[in-house]
């Protein structure tokens, strides 16, 4: 039974990078050769170089990805001000998973918090946007207008409005980012009974 060669936690497409690059042969004419470690470690560093011009920087070792056999690029936390009574702060992870046959791939994580709070809630452990954020709604209803818990469950629909919009912004901006960071834009146009996925290049 075959697999798809790319797997993806959160990414919309495919941000894809091919087993082979080009260098030059004993009369100079451009050939492909297969990618060695040092090949794959100067595309990671060009990556996070190239992220680091967008406010990201060098992934810790806490960078949640780093436990999944993947290896993390680079991290971002956000913090979007105090609204609502408190403090709502984001985190974005790049990493790159190896292919299941060949290449690999540019995948992402959006972590979110409460500044009042020690729980953190992450895309890759949900199935939804929504249900996410109505976990951290219930974690923000117990933290806030303390004294006053009428105040947050009338806000709270303004709270996960408020919450869904920002993430999704950042969902844009790092979904059209790693488009310009990888070699080439993949879709899965289909999968085959045995597993085995088709992929077509974008643009």
């Amino acid at each position: 039974m075959s697999t798809p060669n790319f797997k993806t936690t959160n990414a919309r497409r495919i941000y894809a990078f091919d087993d082979y690059t080009t260098t030059l042969d004993e009369n100079d004419n451009e050939v492909e050769v297969l990618k060695d470690s040092w090949d794959w470690e100067n595309d990671k560093e060009w990556v996070a170089e190239a992220l680091k011009e967008e406010g990201f920087s060098e992934a810790s070792e806490t960078c949640v990805k780093s436990m999944d056999g993947c290896a993390p690029i680079a991290e971002k936390s956000l913090w979007l001000g105090r609204k609502y009574d408190n403090n709502v702060v984001i985190r974005v992870e790049v990493f790159m998973r190896g292919g299941h046959y060949s290449g690999a791939n540019l995948d992402w994580d959006i972590t979110i918090g409460l500044e009042s709070s020690w729980n953190n809630f992450s895309m890759s452990e949900y199935s939804s946007l929504e249900d996410l954020v109505d976990d951290l709604a219930d974690d923000w209803e117990e933290g806030s207008y303390w004294g006053n818990p009428g105040m947050a469950k009338i806000q709270r629909k303004n709270f996960i409005g408020y919450v869904e919009h920002e993430i999704n912004k950042q969902i844009d901006a790092i979904e059209a980012s790693l488009a310009t960071k990888c070699e080439m834009v993949l879709v899965c146009t289909g999968i085959f009974s045995n597993g085995e996925a088709v992929y077509s290049k974008v643009g």
